[in-house]
């Protein structure tokens, strides 16, 4: 869906979306792969690793979130 809508776009608002997206995702400047950057923390979480892992929130968002 994400690439429709960037096909759909004219190169001049291409470059202004682009130049957005690496203002607002600090990791990368585009948006996240399932399998590389959610799926990982998944199978972390269903592990033992994480047996006492408990009610936490984990961004998984390439720092768009702002954190004290």
């Amino acid at each position: 869906m994400y690439d429709e809508h960037r096909a759909r776009l004219t190169p001049e608002q291409l470059e202004r979306h682009d130049a957005r997206m690496t203002e607002i995702i600090h990791i990368g400047g585009k948006l996240g792969d399932a399998d590389r950057d959610l799926a990982p923390m998944i199978v972390f979480l269903c592990s033992d690793g994480a047996r006492y892992i408990t009610g936490q929130t984990i961004c998984i968002d390439g720092g768009t979130q702002k954190v004290r």
